[in-house]
């Protein structure tokens, strides 16, 4: 999973929302919400594209603040 635009960091906030009320679900009714695995994986999917778009983000702020960097 990768964040590309601002759009598709709040899907993947969601995503990993619904990802907890969903364990939460499982840990409640484990017969009925029984896809725990995959929603661990997918939450954790969704959190490393958070987290790259986040470092991505701050990464280019930083460089618009500093200016290109030139070589003596």
């Amino acid at each position: 999973m990768r964040a590309s635009v601002d759009g598709e960091l709040d899907y993947l906030e969601r995503t990993v929302k619904l990802a907890a009320a969903y364990l939460w679900l499982g840990r409640r009714f484990p017969d009925t919400f029984d896809e725990v695995e995959a929603t661990k994986l997918l939450r954790n999917r969704a959190n490393a594209a958070i987290e790259a778009q986040l470092r991505e983000t701050a990464s280019h702020e930083v460089a618009a603040r500093v200016g290109p960097l030139t070589t003596i």
